[in-house]
């Protein structure tokens, strides 16, 4: 969602979980995270997370871990 707002936080569990759900617990690699809804959701779920993205986009991150 580029310039724009974070994806909603309840979609993002549900994709976290679907992921879970199909294919066991393997490391999320997100290199455009951008907020990082998606990233903290699976942190949530005990997922290891590698993340990264423009430092443009870090001052939402602190607000979504």
């Amino acid at each position: 969602m580029a310039g724009g707002a974070a994806p909603d936080r309840r979609v993002a569990a549900a994709l976290v979980r679907l992921a879970v759900d199909l294919g066991g617990p393997h490391p999320l690699h997100d290199p455009f995270c951008g907020s990082g809804t998606l990233v903290g959701e699976a942190s949530r779920c005990g997922l290891p997370v590698y993340a990264a993205d423009r430092s443009d986009t870090r001052p939402a991150s602190p607000a979504n871990a």
